[in-house]
């Protein structure tokens, strides 16, 4: 790379231009021993990744709206493997291995809707994970009009009313609820 060839970019650049989990998913998935050759391929791959981790959040966020449900923070069962991994020579690699076996686990249990306290496990275990990996995703809480919207939803697919429960999910999903 070379500053007079322009084919560099800077850090400042790089975070207004992705993000600071991009960068750290592009970092944390290499081995700390390997060089990271970027291109826009890479970089794709690893938001499309972080997508993936954005759409279980707000499907969780849902599931556990409409099931009106806490999640009770308790020590995951993982965090020992985990924990584990990054201390063998920082085996991040492994790491991303529980994650991505941890998102399968939880969109099959939400799926089945499992019973709450496996799945509340399950979905510590998730945030565990990424809060040891350092993401930080910022979702909103829903505001009034989206809580009433989703409550209509509901309402209209409970009485079978599947025009008007389509028209308000083109809705959350316009608003990216869904």
């Amino acid at each position: 790379m070379s500053k007079s060839i322009g084919n560099i970019i800077s850090a400042k650049k790089f975070y207004d231009e992705y993000g600071s989990n991009v960068f750290r998913f592009l970092v944390l998935n290499t081995s700390y021993r390997q060089v990271i050759y970027l291109n826009n391929e890479l970089i794709e791959n690893s938001k499309n990744y972080l997508q993936k981790i954005i759409n279980l959040l707000k499907k969780i966020k849902f599931y556990i709206y409409i099931n009106k449900l806490i999640l009770l923070k308790d020590k995951s069962e993982i965090s020992n493997l985990v924990i584990n991994k990054l201390l063998e020579d920082l085996n991040t690699i492994k790491v991303f291995y529980f994650l991505d076996k941890n998102i399968e686990i939880i969109n099959n249990m939400i799926s089945q809707n499992t019973q709450w306290i496996s799945l509340s496990a399950e979905i510590n275990s998730f945030f565990f994970i990424l809060e040891i990996l350092g993401f930080k995703f910022d979702l909103s809480n829903y505001d009034f009009n989206t809580m009433l919207l989703i409550n209509n939803w509901i309402k209209y697919k409970n009485i079978k009313d599947y025009i008007q429960a389509d028209i308000i999910r083109n809705k959350l999903q316009k608003k990216g609820i869904l």
